[in-house]
């Protein structure tokens, strides 16, 4: 069974994996945007027979703006955000909002005036191969880093075209 979900069903999909014992064997790694087959899906998700009437918060942590997914890989969370005026790369523990490591660079830019309702971003949720993160920022900068140590491992201001 497939379940189609969107940000607030993501979120409690959160909550629910912090509460997941490492040592389960379904993979509930959500790697890239809308999923491992970008079709929104959570293929090794099991919905629950009963659901609590009311949803227990067990942790709480500030992360920026922007519009990047989380990922999820193992017990950790990735999030791609805006901090002030850099944009930055965390991981944090699943179980316990507790922020691993955190990097990232400054970035200042003019958004156009169409766009800026939206925020400054970053709107481009980041992808996990191979033990990497790799992120798209606002500027076109793109990053890769170690998903296990935050270390940055290379980066490209990537041009627009014309």
């Amino acid at each position: 069974m497939s379940v189609k979900f969107g940000f607030p069903v993501l979120a409690l999909v959160l909550l629910a994996v912090a509460g997941v014992p490492s040592a389960q064997t379904v993979s509930l790694d959500y790697t890239q945007w809308r999923g491992a087959n970008r079709d929104g899906s959570a293929a090794s998700f099991s919905t629950p027979s009963s659901w609590p009437e009311i949803l227990t918060q067990r942790w709480r942590t500030e992360i920026g703006t922007g519009y990047a997914t989380p990922l999820i890989v193992g017990n950790r969370i990735y999030v791609f955000s805006r901090q002030n005026e850099r944009e930055v790369m965390t991981a944090v523990d699943a179980a316990t909002g507790k922020q691993i490591w955190q990097a990232g660079y400054p970035i200042q830019f003019e958004m156009n005036k169409a766009a800026s309702r939206h925020g400054p971003g970053p709107k481009s949720t980041p992808v996990f191969a191979g033990g990497k993160l790799f992120s798209i920022g606002m500027t076109g900068i793109v990053t890769a880093f170690d998903a296990s140590s935050g270390k940055q491992l290379w980066q490209r201001h990537v041009r627009p075209l014309g």
